[in-house]
């Protein structure tokens, strides 16, 4: 889904917590989870500057336990 790589959304996330943005929402299922693996990273030590909401229960694949909510899915995360 998305596009951009880690340089450029590193960019983007320090232009809006300069710019004072301070809450983001996202979910796993935003490309199968790698906007939140980038976004992680793109925080780094500033992510106790923000408030970081996260949806539940996106489905990320056809499989049963590819559910948010499954002890599959926060293991695969882990």
């Amino acid at each position: 889904m998305g596009e951009l790589d880690q340089n450029a959304s590193n960019t983007i996330v320090s232009m809006a917590l300069d710019g004072g943005i301070n809450f983001i929402d996202t979910a796993d299922g935003y490309s199968n989870g790698q906007s939140e693996e980038i976004l992680g990273k793109a925080l780094g030590k500033r992510r106790k500057d923000i408030i970081l909401a996260t949806k539940v229960r996106v489905r990320t694949g056809a499989r049963t336990n590819d559910v948010g909510l499954s002890r599959h899915q926060h293991h695969r995360r882990m």
